[in-house]
């Protein structure tokens, strides 16, 4: 019988394997999966947890005194999960907070001001940073639509109005017309027009296209964070936390769980219950703003050690910086009178080699003319640069995707418990998630 240190260590290199494997990442991810959903089942074996669907629930009592202790400062928790309405539904969060209508009014100028900081600072940085970790020209695409000045009016509008929960909902289904338009056009007229069309969404797996020990760690502090928040705030509207844990996908944690008494907290009121549900995105877009700054501090003090050229995004050289093309500077190489079948040559951080003009081609950044993409010769300095922004961008990303009126999101509880009639919170979900389906199919042509 394996140790659980051995079925780790199994799980590790496989992860490794399915990482170096020259493939498309779809099958990557595929693969990845199939992989840790075998080590689950092993872990499941000789731990005699019960697995479901590969997926482990490890249940513990550990930290519910922490809980308990952050718990009783009851008002800074109360104003913090109604700022966090205010970022979830803007303006009209004033029709779900109960408070004195004065105090509603400030609270939520103060969460507008929160939403501003969030979508002016944090938000415009989140793609490209993703587009330079995860190595997807298609990302690289998305962050370029909707920016003209009639789309940018019309984001505002929808994020002022009903917050990020209605501005992502609002592009998720736009962007899921396009997209639609698009697969349609490929079937059934022989169109190519998918074929520039980014993927709007995609799955992240550390190891496969996120750092694997960075990933892993930004994912475990978002998780406690997010489950974290939802626990306090359970336990100041006096709801019982039977265990807390983590659900792990063989050795990646890939989400975590707090186990309110369900019974208790149906009895409790509305107001109570939307404190509670909203408190794990408000966490994790508090944590995205924090950890922002913190990233950009690190950038401002590591300008000297910055690498400067084309940092390559998509293909097999994804994430190479590129120094020289033809012996000169990539950054301001000019192509001159290059044709069709030219050679060039290509000195990069992973030495030199040589390409020819329309083979093989690939999207890149200039590392010169953008503060937010960096590449650092030195380990460590990579090392802090990916797991800073990963915090700042996975923690903001899943704190607005989480809103979505999807099933099992705490978007859809929210909306459920917000709007009485059951029939129009059945219909949004439905055309969410639909939504959010077509916004993968780019992956598949």
């Amino acid at each position: 019988m394996l140790s659980n240190s051995l079925i780790a260590l199994l799980g590790i290199a496989l992860l490794i394997l399915v990482v170096n494997l020259p493939v498309h990442v779809v099958f990557k991810f595929v693969l990845g999966i199939a992989a840790m959903y075998l080590i689950s089942k092993l872990f499941s074996r000789q731990t005699g947890i019960k697995d479901d669907w590969g997926m482990l629930m490890v249940r513990s009592k550990a930290g519910l005194r922490t809980i308990d202790a952050l718990a009783k400062n009851e008002n800074a928790w109360k104003l913090f999960a109604d700022l966090g309405t205010v970022v979830a539904y803007g303006t009209l969060s004033f029709f779900i907070i109960r408070r004195p209508l004065k105090e509603r009014a400030l609270v939520v100028f103060a969460g507008l001001v929160v939403l501003s900081l969030l979508s002016l600072l944090v938000a415009p940085v989140v793609f490209p940073f993703l587009i330079g970790i995860l190595g997807t020209e298609g990302l690289a695409a998305k962050s370029s639509v909707a920016t003209g000045s009639q789309s940018a009016l019309v984001a505002a509008g929808l994020l002022y109005l009903g917050g990020f929960s209605l501005m992502v909902f609002g592009s998720l289904i736009s962007y899921a017309v396009v997209v639609l338009s698009a697969v349609i056009g490929a079937l059934f007229f022989g169109t190519h027009t998918i074929q520039t069309i980014a993927p709007g969404a995609t799955l992240i797996l550390p190891g496969i296209n996120i750092p694997f020990a960075e990933g892993i760690i930004a994912l475990a502090l978002i998780l406690l964070v997010h489950e974290g928040a939802h626990a306090v705030l359970a336990r100041i509207a006096r709801v019982k936390i039977l265990s807390s844990g983590v659900v792990l996908l063989g050795v990646l944690p890939i989400g975590a769980f707090v186990e309110p008494d369900e019974d208790q907290l149906k009895k409790v009121d509305s107001e109570k219950q939307s404190r509670v549900l909203v408190a794990g995105s408000t966490a994790n877009l508090f944590a995205s703003l924090a950890a922002f700054f913190l990233f950009l501090g690190f950038l401002f003090v590591t300008v000297p050690y910055k690498e400067s050229g084309l940092l390559v995004v998509g293909g097999n050289q994804s994430g190479t910086v590129i120094y020289t093309i033809n012996g000169q500077n990539a950054s301001t190489f000019a192509a001159g009178n290059l044709t069709a079948n030219s050679t060039l040559a290509i000195g990069s951080s992973r030495g030199a080699y040589e390409v020819t003009l329309g083979k093989g081609q690939f999207s890149y950044y200039d590392l010169s003319s953008t503060f937010f993409l960096a590449k650092y010769s030195n380990p460590a300095l990579e090392f802090i640069y990916n797991l800073l922004g990963l915090i700042f961008s996975l923690n903001f990303v899943i704190g607005i995707v989480n809103l979505l009126p999807l099933p099992f999101f705490d978007g859809y509880r929210l909306l459920e418990l917000n709007v009485d009639k059951k029939m129009a919170v059945t219909a949004i979900s439905w055309i969410a998630a639909l939504a959010f389906l077509v916004n993968f199919l780019p992956w598949f042509f």
